[in-house]
């Protein structure tokens, strides 16, 4: 066993003075990791790009909103050039005169009052990847601050609006709240008039029945009544003709009264005569004369008294019907009157219960509304414009250098640990003392593991200088890693170099060896995390992509097998 370490440490140390015997490889081992790291590390320094050019391209006549928005893209590192039409734009863009195209569309105007609206299409050379992702970044940052400046400015308004209708439909549920009061005060004078109609109409309705019953009695014996006052008026002229010759029999009796026995000369005859005397009292001739007389008086007072009262009966008669129809025809228009007014109340207590019902509900809309939007102002236009902020942080607040290094160092191992330890082989299987390694009593695979620890001395040498040069000049960080920084590295340098060695033991062929090791470290590039993620590879792809702990297991058996078949051949 220690015989064996002893021709080991032999083997690498041959190896050694083998790839150091050339200055320039010497040279390379110390300066090539330098100049690249260096390269790497200020290609990468910068955070951000310059001498950018964007195309704008316009035919709206809103100059002044298109100025606004593109002196937001402006900056110290980014230019604006305006072009007239849109082929020349791109025609520069693919010439690498301008990096973007900008087109606002025709019909880019002003939509509302101070709000610019519209369509801008970006054209980008989509073939530089890394540039294009910047660019589009930049450009949405940038117009996604405009269009918030333009929506707050907006939404402001609208909120400006809402906060005057909030105060309109305060003002509106006040007067609604009065007109309600105003109804039921109305619906309530109602429901009394109601009442008081009914009481009229119930006191009402009698009176137009017996009215009605007059009237139809009235009818009935009219005439009769007719027939009585033509038999009254007939007995008064009657009458009135008798006393007419009462009167004239006592305008007789008088006169012959005053001719007579009330004559003086007669009186005095009768008054000297005893006989005629006792016979004939003058005294009570001049009584009866004078009771004639009143009699008289009487007969012409009660003539005049039945000519009154036939006058009185005939008009009595004649109005009497026409003022009992004129009364039932009132009557019955007060009645309908009634009933109509009535029913009007009734239906106008049901329009305003029906409005009542509608104002509350109007009412209880208003609250609703006014609940909703009283309590939004015009500084909460930015929440409502972006209601879920987003923030997007990485694990670690690193510079872009620091996040690609880890991806440079691995590519770097890669090709280094496969094109050195392909040449390494090939060097010495092509090499005319190869023969010497079958003749001393050694086993093969100490030859193959020497080539292998002197790879692995050559490529952990590099990307020590590597890890030195970054941590000194770059400030990456590696002290606090540094023990599973190593492990990691010698695993994966223990891959790659593996690989390198087992191309150039199944390939002797130097050119073409190492276009098969260039070639496989090209395509394992490719499939990298960085170019090809597994999360965009086919599924059934990823799930077949072998562990590294296992891959290396194969990989040293690999070597072993195409170290015995090399062997075999020679």
């Amino acid at each position: 066993m220690l015989k064996n370490l002893f021709v080991l440490l032999s083997v690498i140390l041959k190896n050694l003075k083998i790839v150091l015997r050339s200055p320039s490889s010497l040279l390379l081992l110390v300066i090539g990791p330098l100049i690249l790291i260096l390269l790497v590390g200020f290609a990468l320094g910068g955070d951000k790009v310059h001498d950018i050019n964007i195309g704008v391209v316009s035919k709206s006549s809103d100059t002044q909103n298109i100025a606004a928005i593109t002196s937001t893209l402006a900056s110290e590192d980014v230019n604006i050039v305006v072009y007239q039409k849109l082929e020349n734009c791109i025609f520069n863009l693919k010439l690498d005169n301008v990096q973007v195209c900008a087109l606002f569309s025709d019909d880019f105007k002003t939509s509302r009052k101070d709000t610019a609206a519209g369509k801008i299409t970006f054209y980008y050379d989509n073939t530089r990847y890394n540039l294009a992702s910047y660019l589009i970044e930049y450009i949405k940052s940038k117009i996604e601050i405009t269009s918030e400046q333009i929506t707050l400015e907006a939404t402001t308004n609208i909120l400006n609006n809402i906060e005057d209708a909030v105060g309109f439909m305060k003002e509106a549920r006040a007067t609604i709240d009065n007109f309600i009061e105003d109804i039921i005060k109305m619906r309530d004078d109602l429901a009394e008039a109601k009442v008081s109609l009914e009481k009229i109409k119930k006191e009402m309705d009698p009176v137009y029945e017996e009215a009605l019953v007059l009237q139809q009695a009235y009818n009935e014996n009219q005439q009769d009544i007719n027939s009585t006052v033509t038999q009254l008026h007939d007995k008064k002229e009657i009458l009135i003709t008798s006393i007419n010759v009462l009167n004239h029999q006592i305008e007789i009796v008088k006169k012959n009264l005053n001719s007579t026995f009330l004559s003086p000369k007669i009186k005095a005859i009768i008054e000297t005569t005893p006989i005629i005397s006792g016979l004939i009292n003058t005294d009570n001739m001049t009584e009866t004369f004078e009771q004639l007389e009143v009699l008289q008086k009487q007969m012409n007072e009660l003539k005049v008294l039945m000519e009154d009262y036939d006058a009185l009966v005939q008009k009595t008669n004649n109005e009497l019907g026409g003022k009992i129809n004129a009364t039932v025809t009132m009557l019955e228009e007060m009645k309908i009157f009634i009933d109509t007014s009535i029913q009007k109340t009734d239906e106008n207590i049901v329009i305003l219960n029906n409005a009542l019902i509608e104002l509350n509900q109007i009412k209880e809309k208003l609250d609703e509304n006014i609940a909703k939007f009283a309590g939004i102002d015009e500084s909460q236009a930015k929440s409502l414009i972006k209601p879920i902020n987003s923030k997007f942080e990485g694990l670690k607040n690193l510079s872009k250098l620091n996040l690609v290094f880890p991806v440079i160092l691995v590519f770097i191992i890669m090709f280094i640990s496969i094109l050195l330890s392909n040449i390494n082989v090939l060097n010495e299987i092509n090499s005319q003392s190869y023969f010497r390694n079958f003749l001393v009593p050694v086993r093969e695979y100490i030859f193959v593991i020497g080539m292998y620890i002197t790879n692995m001395i050559v490529i952990m040498f590099q990307v020590g200088i590597l890890l030195l040069m970054a941590n000194l000049k770059f400030n990456i960080e590696i002290r606090n890693v540094f023990l599973p920084l190593v492990l990691i590295i010698i695993l994966i340098t223990s891959i790659f170099t593996l690989l390198g060695m087992a191309i150039a033991y199944f390939i002797r062929n130097k050119q073409t060896s190492i276009l098969v090791s260039t070639f496989t470290a090209m395509a394992l590039f490719l499939f990298s995390d960085i170019i090809f993620p597994t999360e965009v590879m086919p599924e059934y792809l990823t799930k077949e992509l072998a562990i590294l702990i296992g891959f290396l297991i194969l990989m040293i058996i690999f070597v072993a097998i195409a170290a015995k078949i090399n062997k075999d051949r020679s």
